[in-house]
């Protein structure tokens, strides 16, 4: 059988996934050419990082980038390429174990009255590790989970009586038939507490043990007993919410009878929407807050910190604007309940160097060894469409290169690593691109192509991966989308944002600044740089000289408003503007928030020494040391879950075109997000589309 020729468009975690799953088959080579065609100089897509050699070899990210432990495939990939690389004990990032760190604090900022509080939860450690391959539980054993722990927290919280609820004998009769009911069953006995909030508690543990007593399998549920349970969940998210706008509780109390309102308005809402028969997707035209509001969460927990966080941790507003907070429910509610009840070892993983460094080395290095061939600076320009199939790809070549071929990788440490701008000593035109400080990653460049080549059909390839992100399909996919009503809706109803985002090297660690709960990922804070992960870990990894070496790394991002119009590539001055803009916000941002956050940092305002600065520069001019980043080409722009949205996605294997393959965070999976494991279940999709492997993709159902 001939050998069937694989393109490969993009370099990000769905196109790489699928490489990786085609070169796990048994005989790949006897049966695929894999070649992956890549712009400009480094992969990574929206997750790429480099180092910069005029500042120390530091660290500068697209934003910041921290792991969910139930990224179960994504690590899988990782495990496997760290396996086969087998880099010699004690070199830096020998092992996934040396690369990864287990990360156990979030902290949510609420917007009070007040003022600004933050609340930081300490997540407890669990035995098992992500990739290890255990099977995802079911919605059912999820539920089950959370009704424990809300009944759990509710016992815990103790007497509330001064919150001014009511006592248990104020219990409305249909709910005590119901109770009377379940007790008579014998699906719980009856249990007098003493404290003032036996009433939430019995209507707590009556849901409970109604949800235990009930099989598995949902097919086996009675829908009385969903009746039941719905009808239970009423009245206590009804008491729930008198508790909390009675206020006199203090703000562990209230905090945590917020976080039972939504629980409990969630199951009520999986319940009476048979979500567990119809799958997450039938709640996805409604967006995440108004369908918790249509199931009786109160504005406190609608508005709260928690939920907030969800858009903000996905940047989840249309256009980019903090007003329009979008996300389809099931998106939502599927990604909570495997971030909260699905992780391995901890709820975050955070990488100990870039995310190049971490990620898409090894994944490089090992497809790179197994024979997949990787083609830099190739600008993919159209795909050409006739009789179903793409029988054409028009490619730019962007430079040409000393040696016929790239090596992309630099040593820092000892670590290979991505460097932030191209190896100029490859590159013939180096010289010029480097004096005029030309991006080749920007589609806005006016940089002009040194060639164009035009690949084949049954020459140059036979099937194509399209392993871009979703925004530059309306650039080089026309003529599919023309042809096909699924791919016009898929580019018009499926939304992107820009992003924006800041790093910051400091004189002084967190706890000098006045940061006392640990290191820690928090969200829900204030706009437009309202997410905050403190990656301190990355500075053994820098370079700095011992009088420059920074205490305390910070990275912080957040959606970035599309302009009114966003202009033609022919505008070349456009990435400069938004960079500018993201610059000015940083500054503002600083000086008007930074302070709440680490009190420390600020005396008359902000102070700008702070910053390390090899300049010397003086007030906010030190913040042009740092590095920010305003993430506005297509290949960049984050892909959203808007309400109503899912449905448009299309499958990886099942594009409409016989020989194009989809890879990404925007085909349809089990997950449908924009998030690194989707990204790779999307690429493993593909794999599993052309060649049987891998024979399972765990989370494709549907949790």
């Amino acid at each position: 059988m001939p050998i069937k020729k694989i393109a490969i468009i993009g370099g990000g975690v769905g196109a790489l996934s699928a490489a990786f799953g085609i070169t796990e088959a048994p005989n790949w080579q006897q049966q695929f050419e894999i070649t992956v065609y890549q712009l400009g100089w480094r992969l990574g897509g929206k997750g790429a990082s480099g180092r910069n050699p005029n500042v120390y070899n530091r660290i500068e990210e697209h934003g910041f980038h921290v792991w969910g432990g139930f990224y179960e495939n994504a690590f899988r990939i990782m495990t496997a390429c760290y396996d086969e690389l087998n880099r010699p004990p004690g070199s830096p990032l020998a092992t996934l174990q040396d690369a990864f760190k287990p990360s156990q604090t979030v902290t949510w900022a609420e917007d009070l009255t007040s003022g600004w509080d933050f609340w930081t939860n300490n997540f407890p450690e669990v035995s098992s590790q992500p990739g290890d391959g255990t099977p995802m539980p079911s919605v059912w054993v999820g539920i089950l989970r959370v009704l424990e722990w809300m009944l759990d927290t509710l016992l815990g919280l103790g007497d509330m009586q001064s919150s001014g609820a009511s006592s248990p004998s104020e219990l409305p009769g249909p709910i005590k038939k119901v109770i009377d009911d379940a007790a008579a069953r014998h699906l719980f006995d009856r249990v007098e507490l003493a404290a003032s909030s036996v009433a939430e508690v019995q209507l707590a543990n009556a849901v409970h043990k109604i949800a235990r007593a009930c099989p598995e399998d949902v097919n086996l549920h009675a829908a009385t007993d969903h009746a039941a349970m719905v009808l239970l969940l009423d009245e206590l998210i009804k008491r729930l919410n008198a508790r909390v706008e009675a206020g006199g509780v203090d703000d562990d109390i209230r905090r945590f009878l917020i976080l039972c309102d939504i629980v409990a308005a969630e199951v009520r809402g999986i319940l009476a929407d048979d979500v567990l028969f119809n799958g997450f997707n039938s709640i996805d035209n409604v967006d995440y807050q108004a369908w918790l509001g249509q199931n009786g969460a109160n504005d406190q927990a609608v508005n709260s910190g928690v939920t907030r966080g969800i858009y903000d941790f996905l940047f989840a507003y249309l256009n980019g604007n903090s007003q329009q907070p979008m996300i389809g429910a099931g998106a939502a509610l599927r990604c909570i309940f495997r971030l909260v009840m699905w992780y391995k070892g901890a709820i975050f993983w955070r990488m100990q160097a870039g995310m190049g460094d971490t990620v898409f080395t090894p994944l490089y290095q090992v497809l790179q060894q197994r024979g997949v061939n990787f083609v830099f600076f190739n600008k993919i320009k159209n795909l050409g469409l006739q009789n179903g199939l793409v029988q054409t790809i028009q490619i730019g070549q962007q430079v040409t290169l000393t040696n016929g071929t790239y090596n992309p990788l630099v040593e820092v440490g000892g670590l290979p690593c991505w460097p932030s701008e191209p190896l100029y000593d490859q590159i013939v035109q180096g010289q010029q691109l480097q004096q005029l400080g030309i991006n080749l990653e920007s589609a806005w460049t006016p940089w002009q192509d040194v060639a164009e080549i035009t690949l084949q059909r049954g020459v140059d390839f036979d099937l194509v991966i399209l392993g871009t992100s979703l925004a530059p399909l309306k650039d080089i996919c026309t003529e599919l989308i023309a042809a096909s009503p699924a791919w016009q809706n898929m580019v018009e109803k499926i939304q992107t944002v820009q992003t924006q985002s800041f790093q910051l090297w400091l004189t002084e660690d967190l706890p000098t600044l006045g940061w006392t709960d640990g290191q820690t990922v928090l969200t829900a804070y204030a706009h437009p740089f309202e997410s905050w992960a403190d990656m301190s870990q990355v500075s053994p990894r820098e370079e700095w000289p011992p009088n420059l070496e920074p205490k305390s790394i910070e990275y912080f991002c957040g959606a970035l408003p599309d302009p009114t119009v966003i202009p033609p590539y022919s505008d070349h001055d456009f990435p400069s503007q938004e960079a500018a803009v993201v610059q000015e916000n940083s500054i503002n941002w600083i000086e008007q928030n930074m302070g709440t956050l680490w009190p420390n940092s600020v005396s008359t305002g902000f102070n700008w020494n702070l910053l390390v600065d090899p300049q010397g520069g003086t007030g906010p001019s030190r913040f042009s040391s740092q590095y920010s980043r305003a993430n506005i080409d297509p290949n960049e722009r984050y892909v959203l879950s808007v309400p109503g949205s899912t449905q448009y996605r299309l499958k990886a294997g099942e594009s409409g075109f016989a020989n194009l393959y989809l890879a990404g965070d925007w085909v349809l999976n089990g997950l449908n997000i924009g998030c690194v494991e989707s990204a790779a279940m999307g690429g493993l999709e593909a794999s599993q589309a052309i060649c049987g492997y891998p024979q399972e993709i765990v989370g494709e159902t549907d949790f």
